[in-house]
């Protein structure tokens, strides 16, 4: 049956915590011993066995390997993998928490090979309060900005950080004010490009921000440079906000990644992530929308035909954008997935 999916529940009772003794930060492991009742399951925790609730279906002789921390004085266990287990040891030994958000930062950090530092985590900490979206995401975001060399205690920090979520909130929240009261029109190909190279070259224009200054700069050590353009494509006909990321090869300027995201009036949202082969590319799509989530590709059958034409291979469906952040896709979408478990 496989692990439980992202975002089960498993409640144990509160006795648990003072006969075991479980401490934040340790981890235990949780074995699924029989059902019981519909929802309800025998678990070993430690030579001891307890009753557990759970939202979906278990599976008997799982073996789970769960992070302890306590919110609001409950116990709260999350299956994590054998590195997050590492990076909480190693947080414990230096004294800093091993709660998930902690373990998630630190995460970042390591990922974008930047020293653990306890006050960037907690700069950290502080930002992820103050935005709004997926901490996850927004995290990745910030671990790669400050992987250039910028530090996240300037004043426009929180705007770069929201330019680079998806083109913005200040572009979504400049679309929902406008009163547009003409029915839609058809509009072309050819209008719509247009339109797009217009709001780069305007983009361009502007004078020097912070955004400009992540564009310029790039770690010597690192795999590729990141360039951020958004735009605003406002016409008669159609208007739509978003972004285009270039991932570029700093010595031979050559394409690394490409992705382009693009937003309505109403926050639905398409990134197209496209990423060259040794022959040809691989393009994926990504939605914030519940109804094209899961929906196949083939469906689109004359635009996929197109694509394999060009040389472009096609993942099989459209994946949530929840944990992508815009840039590259997360290791842990199509492989190993953690599951919050809350008691």
């Amino acid at each position: 049956m496989g692990l439980p999916p992202l975002g089960t529940r498993l409640s144990l009772p509160a006795l648990v915590g003072e006969k075991l003794k479980l401490k934040p930060g340790e981890t235990v492991t949780v074995n699924i011993l029989k059902p019981l009742a519909p929802g309800k399951w025998a678990v070993g925790i430690r030579g001891s066995v307890f009753p557990a609730r759970s939202s979906v279906d278990l599976t008997a002789g799982d073996v789970l390997k769960a992070l302890i921390s306590v919110e609001q004085g409950r116990i709260v266990l999350r299956l994590v993998s054998e590195e997050q287990t590492v990076l909480a040891r190693a947080l414990l030994a230096e004294g800093l928490p091993a709660d998930e958000l902690t373990l998630l930062i630190v995460g970042t950090l390591v990922k974008n090979s930047l020293k653990i530092d306890e006050q960037v985590i907690l700069r950290i900490k502080s930002l992820l309060g103050e935005l709004k979206g997926d901490s996850k995401r927004l995290s990745r975001l910030m671990g790669l900005v400050l992987s250039k060399g910028i530090s996240l205690s300037g004043n426009g920090i929180k705007a770069l950080i929201e330019l680079l979520d998806f083109g913005g909130r200040e572009e979504q929240r400049r679309e929902k004010k406008k009163k547009r009261e003409h029915p839609p029109l058809s509009v072309t190909t050819a209008e719509v490009m247009d339109a797009f190279s217009e709001a780069i070259e305007s983009m361009l224009a502007r004078p020097a921000s912070s955004l400009a200054v992540f564009n310029h700069l790039h770690r010597p050590d690192s795999d590729g440079q990141w360039i951020v353009l958004p735009f605003n494509l406002d016409r008669e006909a159609f208007s739509v906000h978003g972004t285009l990321r270039l991932k570029i090869d700093p010595g031979s300027g050559r394409m690394q990644t490409l992705v382009l995201s693009v937003a309505d009036g109403g926050e639905k949202r398409l990134s197209f992530l496209l990423i060259p082969l040794g022959t040809g590319y691989r393009l994926t799509v990504y939605s914030n929308h519940a109804h094209l989530i899961g929906t196949r590709l083939s469906t689109f059958h004359e635009q996929v035909e197109r694509l394999h034409t060009l040389g472009v291979q096609c993942h099989e469906m459209v994946e949530s954008d929840v944990t992508f952040d815009g840039f590259e896709p997360d290791e842990e979408d199509f492989g190993y997935r953690h599951v919050d478990m809350e008691g």
